[in-house]
């Protein structure tokens, strides 16, 4: 049956509308849908087709880059952990050759006496206290029987472990399971002193190092996983490590497997020429650590393997570098009209970003882009002059406080520290962590017959005699050091061991006494004034008080032996 010239009429007329219909929608779609849609025409046949092409040449080369990674990073975590191991006999030698540990001991194996276990005591818990990771140190007789111990943490936990017995006249290193899953190393060697044995010394070490050296190597990166096969009771072999969680599912019929004694001797029975073999789907590389430690694991789960083999498809990078290519050819003339506006505006908020305010943009844009930068300049030129402002306020209130903390902490008579600020910086020098490699000392000074100045010259010129001795101490003051007024004619001063300069107060005392016994004029007067100096020496956690009451009792001590040699000659 044909059509008749009307239905060829409504055929066309809805062809008609859905022609318009389009053309419509096409006009409503934004410069964005337009790139993405040239992209997707550009991009996807040439990606399809280079994509097929590099499977096929990444199919044949994965394995073989698995096996060489596998051994690369077998090799270098082997190593690696063999360093630490040594560098934990060496820390271990570091302890056992101090002189003193080693002559208490024996002191102690001859006499028995207490005192010499805790010189031992402070002696080891100092070693343990400068060393990171270590839980405590033990010590052992000749006869291996435990003499004494020092830990840091757990004590109660830590009371019931003893330390291995010395099996041989080299050091040695010991797994030690302190909970199921809380592996550490006992790290051990023998005392000699003067050809004798003496004992043994034993350090309990973290494995925390050593769990540093497994997570540099992320499974999120690498794909691939290490871990340690360590010794446990009845020839176990216990997993040490954190899995992956991406791979969890995937290793743990493969870390169950490793359990089993025929597997574990299959992954070690190559020795160091062992190449990686296949089991329970992962590609697996062990080598056998130092001092009989254990064995280092490095595998391949299977979702790492398919990771690995889609990395290799670089000439999809390739594909789609092109099409982008050609997207922004396609896409030239349809930004660049908005692009010259849009960098400057990037520039400028760039520029803005860094806190220049000072931002003018040149106003010779079109449409909104040219309201925009009207816009812009007049905010940038508000923000800029209320910076200025804000700053110049900033300044003067930093100037006002800085001028409020120095008349707190200065006397105003002599320019020196008052007292109050003085003790505060002496109760920090006598806490602050390190304080045993910091010598210091504290000397306080006392002018000798100061009140007859004031009684016969007045109060001014003895304030001025307060001022030439505070110069004179203030010109001896080293690197470090710090000198105050603390009332009257007292003044202190705390030396400090710096880097260019030995502590040696007897030496800053005599220099003192020789400045401020050299003649002053004033008021038109030669006067010479003498004092004296005491001396002590601080020691961490001293009491600032007290150290300085220690400092005032010597000075009067010298001041009191000054006048009895006077009165004698």
């Amino acid at each position: 049956m044909g059509t008749t010239p009307d239905d060829r009429f409504q055929r066309r007329l809805r062809l008609q509308k859905l022609r318009c219909r389009v053309l419509d929608f096409w006009s409503g779609v934004g410069l964005r849908p337009r790139l993405i849609a040239a992209f997707l025409l550009v991009s996807l046949i040439p990606l399809v087709i280079l994509f097929f092409a590099q499977y096929q040449i990444s199919k044949r080369n994965t394995l073989h880059q698995i096996e060489s990674s596998l051994i690369q990073i077998a090799e270098g975590q082997h190593r690696r952990i063999n360093l630490e191991l040594q560098r934990l006999l060496e820390q271990l030698k570091l302890v056992s050759s101090r002189t003193q540990l080693r002559i208490s001991l024996r002191a102690y194996n001859q006499s028995g006496e207490h005192p010499h276990i805790e010189l031992l005591n402070r002696i080891i818990g100092d070693a343990l206290a400068s060393m990171e990771h270590f839980i405590g140190i033990w010590i052992r007789n000749p006869d291996d029987d435990l003499v004494t111990g020092v830990f840091n943490k757990d004590s109660d936990r830590l009371c019931a472990l003893n330390p291995p017995v010395q099996q041989a006249d080299d050091e040695q290193l010991q797994l030690q399971w302190v909970e199921e899953d809380d592996p550490c190393i006992w790290v051990s060697a023998p005392l000699y002193l003067e050809d004798e044995n003496i004992g043994s010394i034993h350090l309990l070490v973290t494995m925390t190092d050593i769990v540093a050296v497994l997570e540099d190597f992320r499974c999120d990166q690498s794909g691939m996983e290490n871990v340690l096969l360590l010794p446990a009771e009845n020839q176990k072999i216990k997993i040490f490590g954190s899995s992956c969680p991406v791979h969890s599912e995937a290793n743990h019929a493969f870390y169950r497997s490793l359990e089993s004694t025929d597997l574990y001797r299959a992954l070690i029975a190559g020795g160091e020429d062992l190449l990686p073999t296949y089991h329970h789907g992962q590609i697996a590389l062990a080598r056998k650590l130092s001092y009989g430690f254990g064995d280092v694991l490095v595998h391949v789960p299977p979702t790492s393997v398919a990771d690995i083999f889609w990395s290799q498809m670089r000439y999809l990078l390739l594909m789609t570098l092109f099409a982008l290519t050609l997207v922004i050819v396609m896409a030239f003339v349809l930004t660049r009209m908005i692009a010259r506006p849009l960098r400057a505006l990037t520039r400028a908020t760039s520029t803005l970003h860094i806190g220049q305010t000072d931002v003018h943009i040149k106003e010779r844009f079109w449409g909104e882009f040219a309201e925009l930068t009207q816009s812009f300049n007049r905010a940038m030129h508000t923000l800029s002059r209320r910076t200025g402002e804000l700053n110049r306020e900033v300044e003067a209130h930093r100037l006002s406080q800085k001028k409020l903390i120095d008349l707190a902490n200065t006397d105003t008579l002599t320019g020196l520290v008052n007292r109050r600020f003085f003790m505060e910086k002496l109760r920090e020098t006598l806490s602050s962590p390190g304080r045993e490699s910091q010598p210091a000392a504290l000397l306080y000074l006392d002018l000798d017959d100061f009140k007859p100045i004031n009684d016969k010259m007045g109060h001014e010129a003895g304030d001025l005699v307060l001022q030439v001795v505070a110069g004179r101490i203030d010109h001896l003051l080293r690197e470090g050091d710090m000198a105050a007024r603390l009332g009257g004619d007292e003044f202190a001063l705390l030396l400090m061991k710096g880097s260019n300069h030995h502590l040696d107060p007897d030496m800053v005392a005599r220099r003192v006494e020789e400045q401020l016994t050299m003649p002053m004029t004033i008021k038109n007067q030669v006067i010479t004034v003498e004092c004296s100096i005491g001396i002590v020496s601080l020691s961490p956690g001293d009491d600032p008080q007290d150290a300085l009451n220690r400092a005032d009792q010597d000075m009067y001590r010298v001041k009191h032996l000054r006048r009895t040699n006077k009165a004698g000659n």
